[in-house]
């Protein structure tokens, strides 16, 4: 072969081998950039990362949000709680400032109430009357609250229009108001007061005067009939005589009757006197805590 020849055949070599690097070369480019288009665009994965972020950042928001809620629920709570009154003085001139009523309005100055308790009330008014239920609670509980009417009943007091000074006076005699002569069984109860007793079908009563008053206690002849903290009429009868002894109840204008009964299926007692066309009554399952009540409405 000729020297011209052998240079023509290199050169045709050397032109394939490049061409066939070349080809190579495209394809793998072509590769690289295939694999390039399928991987993650970095700002899509920023987009990603920030609406994940989002959706924490609102959760977060609804839990502080729902804290917040919480938060305001319970001091409003505690904020209600804190304007309860808790003073007796207090508790009695919210009371009264609640009543709207034509009768006038007389409430104790004080109410009997355990130690380490509270005393609230229910109350309802309109324009012959008003009554009001004093409770004793646990906890400091509102005037007219659900948790007020679920505390223990102390005392009953309320005061009635009954339109006339005469119906008023008829409703104290209904009652059981009379004025005690001499009786052929007199009882000494001390204090310098003489009482009559009656019985009859198996009650015993013990009745007395004192001043515009008359005071009547109601016990049963069987004492397995009585009431476990009254089991005695008459010792009752000379409670109640040394404790008004003492102590003042108010004057009616112009009757009015105190009511004991010692009976275990109807242990209560009432007061109720008259004045003018006004009849304000006292009620409470215990005896003393009438008498107590009354004496703190003497006014």
């Amino acid at each position: 072969m000729t020297k011209t020849k052998r240079m023509v055949t290199i050169l045709v070599s050397s032109a394939l081998i490049l061409a066939a690097g070349c080809g190579k070369g495209s394809a793998s480019s072509q590769s690289e950039s295939s694999q390039g288009d399928s991987s993650v665009n970095p700002e899509q994965s920023s987009a990603a990362v920030i609406s994940g972020g989002s959706s924490e950042s609102a959760s977060a928001a609804s839990s502080e949000s729902a804290g917040s809620a919480v938060s305001a629920e319970a001091e409003s709570s505690s904020a209600q709680s804190s304007a309860i009154p808790t003073a007796q003085k207090d508790v009695l001139s919210s009371i009264k400032k609640s009543l709207n009523t034509g009768v006038p309005v007389i409430l104790p100055e004080s109410v009997s109430v355990q130690s380490g308790k509270y005393l609230t009330a229910s109350v309802s008014s309109g324009k012959t009357g008003y009554g009001v239920k004093f409770y004793q609670t646990d906890k400091p509980a509102g005037i007219n609250s659900e948790s007020a009417a679920s505390g223990t009943l102390i005392v009953e007091v309320t005061g009635t229009d009954m339109v006339s000074a005469e119906k008023a006076n008829q409703s104290i005699l209904d009652s059981g108001y009379i004025k005690e002569e001499e009786s052929a069984c007199t009882i000494d109860l001390g204090s310098n007061i003489k009482a009559a007793g009656e019985a009859g079908l198996g009650h015993q009563r013990i009745i007395w005067n004192e001043g515009r008053w008359c005071i009547c206690v109601d016990s049963p002849t069987d004492t397995t009939m009585a009431g476990q903290q009254y089991p005695d009429g008459k010792v009752l009868a000379i409670s109640t005589a040394a404790y008004l002894d003492r102590y003042m109840l108010p004057a009616p204008q112009k009757i009015g009757i105190i009511s004991m009964s010692t009976w275990k299926s109807s242990g209560s007692a009432s007061a109720e006197w008259q004045n003018g066309k006004n009849v304000y009554s006292i009620g409470s399952s215990d005896p003393m805590t009438v008498l107590e009540t009354a004496v703190s409405m003497n006014q």
